[in-house]
Protein backbone atom coordinates (compact mmCIF):
# COMPACT_ATOMS: atom_id res chain seq x y z
CA UNK A 1 0.00 0.00 0.00
CA UNK A 2 1.44 3.18 -0.69
CA UNK A 3 0.33 6.93 -0.13
CA UNK A 4 -0.94 9.46 -2.55
CA UNK A 5 1.71 11.38 -4.15
CA UNK A 6 0.71 14.43 -3.82
CA UNK A 7 2.16 16.10 -0.47
CA UNK A 8 -0.49 18.11 -0.56
CA UNK A 9 -3.64 16.21 -0.33
CA UNK A 10 -1.65 14.00 2.07
CA UNK A 11 -1.32 17.49 4.06
CA UNK A 12 -4.67 18.52 3.83
CA UNK A 13 -6.50 15.24 4.42
CA UNK A 14 -3.95 14.79 7.31
CA UNK A 15 -5.10 18.20 8.82
CA UNK A 16 -8.65 17.43 8.28
CA UNK A 17 -8.97 14.01 10.26
CA UNK A 18 -7.10 15.32 13.05
CA UNK A 19 -9.48 18.03 13.28
CA UNK A 20 -12.36 15.07 13.86
CA UNK A 21 -10.10 13.91 16.54
CA UNK A 22 -9.65 17.47 18.24
CA UNK A 23 -13.71 17.32 18.03
CA UNK A 24 -13.24 13.81 19.53
CA UNK A 25 -11.61 15.43 22.89
CA UNK A 26 -14.05 17.92 22.97
CA UNK A 27 -11.52 20.45 21.72
CA UNK A 28 -12.81 23.97 21.08
CA UNK A 29 -12.40 26.98 19.76
CA UNK A 30 -8.36 28.54 19.17
CA UNK A 31 -7.73 24.77 20.05
CA UNK A 32 -9.15 23.15 17.14
CA UNK A 33 -7.17 25.91 14.87
CA UNK A 34 -3.88 24.82 17.04
CA UNK A 35 -4.54 21.17 16.50
CA UNK A 36 -5.08 21.55 12.49
CA UNK A 37 -1.66 23.98 12.32
CA UNK A 38 0.15 20.83 14.65
CA UNK A 39 -1.36 17.95 12.63
CA UNK A 40 -0.16 19.68 9.02
CA UNK A 41 3.16 20.50 10.52
CA UNK A 42 4.08 17.21 12.15
CA UNK A 43 2.71 15.61 8.72
CA UNK A 44 5.37 17.88 7.20
CA UNK A 45 7.84 16.93 9.22
CA UNK A 46 7.00 13.23 8.44
CA UNK A 47 6.95 13.46 4.93
CA UNK A 48 10.64 15.81 4.79
CA UNK A 49 11.89 13.78 7.13
CA UNK A 50 11.14 10.46 5.11
CA UNK A 51 12.41 12.10 1.82
CA UNK A 52 15.39 13.38 3.81
CA UNK A 53 16.31 9.91 6.01
CA UNK A 54 14.59 7.34 4.02
CA UNK A 55 13.67 5.62 7.25
CA UNK A 56 10.26 4.77 8.60
CA UNK A 57 11.63 4.97 12.11
CA UNK A 58 13.83 8.05 11.74
CA UNK A 59 10.99 10.02 9.74
CA UNK A 60 8.03 8.90 12.93
CA UNK A 61 10.73 9.73 15.41
CA UNK A 62 11.52 13.31 14.79
CA UNK A 63 7.85 13.92 13.52
CA UNK A 64 6.50 12.93 17.07
CA UNK A 65 9.76 14.83 18.70
CA UNK A 66 7.95 17.67 16.95
CA UNK A 67 4.62 17.47 17.85
CA UNK A 68 5.66 16.51 21.30
CA UNK A 69 7.29 19.78 21.75
CA UNK A 70 4.73 21.72 20.16
CA UNK A 71 1.72 20.42 21.97
CA UNK A 72 3.70 21.76 25.11
CA UNK A 73 4.21 24.81 23.45
CA UNK A 74 0.30 25.09 22.36
CA UNK A 75 -0.34 23.59 26.32
CA UNK A 76 1.03 26.61 27.60
CA UNK A 77 -0.65 29.18 24.87
CA UNK A 78 -4.08 27.63 24.71
CA UNK A 79 -3.74 26.87 28.85
CA UNK A 80 -4.96 23.42 27.82
CA UNK A 81 -4.20 19.84 28.48
CA UNK A 82 -1.27 18.73 26.16
CA UNK A 83 -2.84 15.56 25.59
CA UNK A 84 -5.63 16.92 23.37
CA UNK A 85 -2.48 18.72 20.92
CA UNK A 86 -0.94 15.85 21.24
CA UNK A 87 -3.03 13.19 20.76
CA UNK A 88 -5.02 14.70 18.12
CA UNK A 89 -1.41 15.85 16.32
CA UNK A 90 0.27 12.30 16.58
CA UNK A 91 -2.72 10.66 15.21
CA UNK A 92 -1.24 10.71 11.53
CA UNK A 93 1.86 8.84 12.47
CA UNK A 94 -0.04 5.94 13.56
CA UNK A 95 0.81 2.85 11.56
CA UNK A 96 -2.52 1.45 11.01
CA UNK A 97 -1.77 0.61 6.86
CA UNK A 98 1.08 -1.82 8.41
CA UNK A 99 -0.98 -3.43 11.08
CA UNK A 100 -4.11 -3.69 8.45
CA UNK A 101 -1.50 -5.44 5.98
CA UNK A 102 0.30 -7.63 9.59
CA UNK A 103 -3.20 -8.66 10.21
CA UNK A 104 -4.39 -9.74 6.77
CA UNK A 105 -1.88 -11.25 5.94
CA UNK A 106 -1.96 -13.53 9.12
CA UNK A 107 -5.27 -14.52 8.51
CA UNK A 108 -4.59 -15.75 4.80
CA UNK A 109 -1.77 -17.58 6.60
CA UNK A 110 1.02 -15.62 5.07
CA UNK A 111 3.22 -15.48 8.06
CA UNK A 112 6.40 -14.03 6.83
CA UNK A 113 4.92 -11.08 5.31
CA UNK A 114 2.56 -10.89 8.87
CA UNK A 115 5.62 -10.81 10.40
CA UNK A 116 7.85 -7.97 8.37
CA UNK A 117 4.45 -6.06 8.76
CA UNK A 118 4.10 -6.60 12.49
CA UNK A 119 7.68 -5.47 12.73
CA UNK A 120 6.95 -2.57 11.30
CA UNK A 121 4.04 -1.74 13.59
CA UNK A 122 6.81 -1.78 16.40
CA UNK A 123 9.43 -0.27 15.28
CA UNK A 124 6.67 2.91 14.29
CA UNK A 125 5.24 2.73 17.85
CA UNK A 126 8.40 2.34 19.61
CA UNK A 127 9.70 5.59 17.59
CA UNK A 128 6.46 7.76 18.65
CA UNK A 129 7.28 6.66 22.23
CA UNK A 130 10.67 7.51 21.99
CA UNK A 131 9.89 10.88 20.38
CA UNK A 132 7.62 11.39 23.51
CA UNK A 133 9.49 10.43 26.32
CA UNK A 134 12.77 12.70 24.64
CA UNK A 135 10.77 15.54 25.21
CA UNK A 136 8.93 14.52 28.10
CA UNK A 137 12.40 14.37 29.63
CA UNK A 138 14.10 17.75 28.21
CA UNK A 139 10.88 19.56 29.48
CA UNK A 140 11.16 17.95 32.62
CA UNK A 141 15.04 19.20 32.88
CA UNK A 142 14.34 22.49 31.92
CA UNK A 143 11.40 23.13 34.36
CA UNK A 144 13.56 21.59 36.68
CA UNK A 145 17.01 23.81 35.95
CA UNK A 146 14.79 27.22 36.16
CA UNK A 147 13.34 26.23 39.20
CA UNK A 148 16.94 25.36 40.41
CA UNK A 149 17.75 28.75 38.95
CA UNK A 150 15.09 30.84 40.66
CA UNK A 151 15.87 29.27 44.31
CA UNK A 152 19.64 30.45 43.80
CA UNK A 153 18.48 33.62 43.28
CA UNK A 154 16.12 34.08 46.25
CA UNK A 155 19.01 32.03 47.95
CA UNK A 156 21.27 35.17 47.10
CA UNK A 157 18.72 37.83 47.59
CA UNK A 158 18.19 36.48 50.96
CA UNK A 159 21.88 36.59 51.72
CA UNK A 160 22.30 39.87 50.48
CA UNK A 161 18.99 41.68 53.36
Amino acid sequence: MTLNHSILLQLVSCTIGCIGVCFWYNGKGKQLFFTAVGAFLTWGVEVLAHNLTDSNFMSTFLAAVFVAFYAELMARVCRAPSTIFLTAGAFPLVPGASLYSSMHNAVLGEFMPAAYNLFQVIAVAMAIALGFIVVSILRRYVTFAVKYHKHKQRLRAQRKS
